[in-house]
């Protein structure tokens, strides 16, 4: 699989869009490169997706794209509010960081940055059941898994049975620091001591006041193909969604 330009992932989130498979904003620019949003209203639960934010990062975009180009039921049933690539600047030139060399996955806590002012403008008050991000790990051997859960069932082991036919597990015990609960599963509750922080990553911003259910999904961006790392991403997303019933 061929990773797309961010024009022709614009091209198809367009194409869908007058397919009626949903509804695609403009929220804003950002060097030059368009923003977007993508909403879907659906009868079920209420779920907030993002990916893109780290531009050496492709198979959460690719995926993302995959499932507003052709939906499939489970996605349907759902209301989604989708920033389907967060740094358009940093995708176009495989870079983790911004036009302005920031690491965007750090800046949410502020509106500085038009990457994460966009977004937070569009969020405003709302509150989601879920909010799944999709991110990559160059240096992880497997799939790994963030799970942030302040309220309700926590879901972590049937995401990494989701994954399995698509990768490994990453099988440290550690992992950016942290113990593992289970192998390619870091489970965190809500006390991040945010006040202290002034670097908020994305989760920070969403468990602050906007969801009190959140997934980080983690796949290996090195020594594994692009089709298996998007395959991975759907089939996590979709265990995600289905461990809220």
């Amino acid at each position: 699989m061929k990773r797309p330009a961010y024009s022709e992932l614009v091209a198809r989130w367009k194409a869908a869009s007058k397919a009626r498979m949903g509804r695609l904003v403009k929220i804003g620019e950002a060097s030059g490169y368009p923003l977007f949003a993508w909403e879907l209203q659906g009868a079920g639960p209420t779920i907030y997706l993002s990916t893109g934010i780290h531009g050496d990062e492709p198979s959460g975009p690719v995926a993302v794209t995959q499932l507003l180009e052709r939906p499939p039921p489970w996605f349907l049933r759902c209301s989604w509010l989708v920033f389907p690539c967060l740094n358009p600047w940093g995708y176009e030139r495989n870079s983790r960081k911004n036009a302005k060399a920031l690491d965007l996955n750090r800046q949410w806590r502020f509106r500085r940055e038009p990457e994460i002012a966009a977004v937070r403008r569009v969020v405003g008050r709302r509150k989601f059941d879920l909010a799944f991000l999709m991110h990559e790990d160059y240096d992880a051997r497997g799939f790994y898994l963030y799970e942030l859960v302040k309220e309700g069932r926590p879901g972590g082991e049937k995401i990494l049975r989701a994954i399995r036919p698509h990768l490994p597990l990453h099988p440290l015990r550690r992992i950016e620091g942290r113990n593992v609960e289970l192998v390619g599963l870091i489970r965190r509750g809500g006390n991040f001591n945010y006040h202290r922080r002034k670097r908020w990553p994305e989760a920070f911003y969403l468990v602050h006041g906007h969801t009190s259910h959140l997934y980080n999904a983690e796949t290996p961006s090195s020594g594994f193909e692009l089709a298996a790392r998007v395959r991975a991403q759907r089939s996590a997303l979709r265990a995600a969604v289905a461990a809220l019933a």
